[in-house]
């Protein structure tokens, strides 16, 4: 089993994102995971995917991939990024310009499949700020929506995992759930909309299946 970090909207910005994230694993030791990209716009995008050449299509059933992209801590319709967009001048890891390139739940779960996602696929973490939280005047979170798109397109054995807050790729000892002291060890993160506190992921997640007739599993390991 392998880990893999699949940028829908291939950016600079997103793509140190996932740069800072196997920094974060390298310096813990682990094999970092590696970064799936396709082409960020035009012809050759659509080409490649039209000859078979996926750039989901070498991963296993048993893998774990995790969804990098932009989203609304408050929960989003749709999840994205913005191409061309140059990293401000400013202090702090601030972008500006470009065009926003975004997908629904839809709209991503198509583009998955064209990319060559296997259908018996199992584990994928929307690693999304909001992925699992319900946008004002919805009734599902975007990562639930999501995996029913999927089940849809045949995925049945899908189970999707979302993200109770704003997600942080960098590691870091994160703050504990309850009183003092932060953990042990370094972590992604989420900052907990509630407390403003940044945590440990793993302890912030929902998790949906394609067949909702599925019930999820107990404990979601991150």
């Amino acid at each position: 089993m392998a880990g893999y970090i699949y940028l829908p909207v291939p950016t600079q910005e997103m793509l140190g994102f996932a740069k800072d994230w196997q920094v974060g694993q390298r310096a813990q030791g682990f094999v970092p995971y590696e970064i799936l990209k396709n082409y960020e716009a035009g012809w050759r995008k659509g080409f490649v995917r039209g000859i078979g050449r996926g750039v989901l299509r070498g991963l296993s059933a048993q893998d774990k991939l995790f969804v990098l992209c932009h989203g609304r801590a408050g929960g989003s319709g749709e999840i994205g990024a913005e191409r061309g967009a140059k990293r401000a001048k400013s202090a702090g890891d601030h972008w500006v310009g470009g065009v926003m390139k975004s997908y629904t739940p839809a709209g991503l779960a198509l583009a998955m499949k064209k990319e060559e996602l296997l259908k018996s696929f199992i584990d994928l973490r929307m690693f999304v700020c909001g992925s699992a939280v319900v946008p004002t005047g919805q009734a599902q979170s975007f990562a639930e929506r999501y995996a029913l798109e999927m089940g849809a397109l045949g995925y049945k054995h899908l189970w999707v995992t979302g993200y109770l807050g704003s997600v942080r790729t960098n590691y870091a000892p994160r703050a504990l759930g309850r009183g003092d002291g932060v953990t042990p060890t370094a972590h992604k993160g989420v900052e907990v909309r509630a407390t403003g506190r940044v945590e440990r992921a793993a302890n912030h997640t929902l998790v949906f299946n394609s067949i909702p007739a599925v019930a999820p599993p107990v404990d979601p390991a991150v």
